[in-house]
């Protein structure tokens, strides 16, 4: 709750400066052409602000430079865009509503379409601050949470109005008296927008990690992407610093259907699950623990409750083989938890996600970016991409989201580009189709791999 607070808190701040920069500039007779432009210069650095801050406050609750930076930009440029957008929207309904003619004093009809010419500018801005994350359920958390800082401030604004002409009147006279209206208001607005979507954006989510031991304990993070990504790189999902056991990409989270499966990525120290380590993948089940090097995180799930007896057919997942950089599945390492083993039967799990097969003949070990000195066996066909499994490369912008498919020969691996937008090279040559032998590179983005 206390991030939810900080978020609205943040936003109103942000909001009042931004009133604070435009209002003495405000022109003393409400109406005309300069009215017109000054209003729109209030309306857009009121959006900025409001957007920016939600934006780099997202971010900075997700982790790391890159998602603060990340979350400060496209929380600005799709916060402005969509907020500019609703503004306009805002004042057609508004001039529709009272027609042409300036409204004196305040009626029924003026606080009415006042409401609705905010709530459209909050829903468009809260809807543009979600879908900066490039999530729908952030989106549509938005959307709502802004039409309901939007409609609270807008109703506000002429109460506020009403209440405070009369002394602003006294004191310097004018007929332009709305100046503590539009305080209230631009901090009721950013307040709300805020307030609404935080909370909004937290009952909404279906499942989350929080951060049970190690630093920053108590922090969540939503699992919404069909993989998330734990590990040190600025650009996982889930960023877990401080330890340089963990590695880059160190396992992921894949979401299938109603299930949440743990895959290890191929890390030395391996990924623990209620103080055992696992070996390849495990189902996920609400209040289960996960290890990753000293960092103790519990998965949540919204109305499960975890099991009150364990079922005794749980133990490891598919067993892979032991290569210089995995230690053998057969020797279990057990973790410092007081937790109860869990693991998933092997039925529960489609033959699809399995991330490794036992044997290999082959190994990709990649050679630059977050994957640096991972090593992923090729046993079977694998298809490489954003979204494949069995390799993460959901970090890498350049990579399609089914990029190239590998087949294992006895002679190599078998290269299908799968209509890439950035094409898969071999060796430094882009191909359609190839066989890449021990040594050679495979290039899928910006990450490259060395055939072993």
């Amino acid at each position: 709750m206390g991030e939810i607070l900080f978020k609205a808190l943040a936003c109103a701040g942000a909001a009042l400066l931004a009133w604070a920069v435009c209002e003495p500039s405000a022109p003393q007779v409400p109406y005309g052409e300069s009215w017109a432009q000054w209003e729109i210069r209030f309306i857009f650095f009121l959006i900025l602000a409001i957007a920016l801050t939600a934006g780099l406050i997202d971010g900075w609750r997700q982790g790391g430079k890159v998602h603060l930076l990340r979350g400060a930009g496209l929380g600005l440029v799709f916060g402005t865009i969509f907020g500019g957008i609703g503004y306009g929207f805002g004042a057609d309904v508004y001039k529709l509503i009272l027609g042409p003619e300036i409204q004196e004093g305040i009626s029924p009809t003026l606080v009415l379409a006042r409401t609705l010419a905010f709530t459209l500018m909050g829903t468009c801005l809260g809807a543009g601050i979600g879908l900066s994350n490039f999530n729908v359920r952030r989106m549509w958390a938005g959307f709502i949470g802004g039409g309901l800082g939007g409609a609270v401030a807008g109703a506000t604004f002429d109460l506020i109005g009403m209440i405070s002409a009369m002394p602003i009147f006294a004191i310097r006279g004018g007929s332009e008296t709305g100046s503590i209206s539009r305080a209230v208001a631009a901090v009721v607005l950013g307040a709300s927008i805020g307030l609404f979507t935080a909370l909004i954006d937290r009952l909404s989510r279906r499942a989350w990690l929080r951060l049970v031991l190690g630093r920053n304990e108590g922090k969540e993070w939503p699992i919404d992407a069909a993989a998330t990504f734990l590990g040190r790189s600025e650009r996982a999902h889930i960023p877990l610093f401080g330890d340089p056991n963990v590695m880059p990409m160190h396992c992921q989270i894949v979401r299938q259907g109603a299930q949440y499966i743990l895959v290890d990525g191929g890390s030395p120290i391996g990924v623990g699950l209620n103080g055992q380590r696992i070996a390849g993948q495990a189902l996920l089940q609400s209040g289960d623990v996960l290890h990753v090097g000293p960092h103790n995180l519990q998965f949540c799930l919204r109305g499960g409750a975890r099991p009150a007896v364990v079922p005794e057919a749980r133990g490891y997942a598919h067993p892979v083989a032991a290569s210089p950089m995995t230690p053998a599945a057969s020797a279990p390492t057990s973790l410092p938890s007081s937790q109860p083993t869990t693991a998933f039967p092997a039925s529960s799990i489609s033959p699809a996600t399995v991330a490794m097969p036992a044997a290999s003949t082959w190994t990709l070990v990649a050679t630059n970016g977050p994957l640096t000195g991972q090593r992923f066996p090729v046993g079977g066909a694998v298809t490489l991409g954003r979204d494949s499994i069995e390799v993460p490369l959901g970090f890498d912008t350049m990579a399609s989201r089914r990029h190239v498919s590998l087949q294992p020969t006895a002679d190599g691996l078998i290269i299908q580009d799968l209509g890439s937008t950035n094409g898969t090279l071999l060796n430094g040559q882009r191909v359609q189709s190839a066989t890449a032998r021990r040594g050679d590179t495979i290039q899928v983005g910006t990450t490259v791999f060395r055939l072993e």
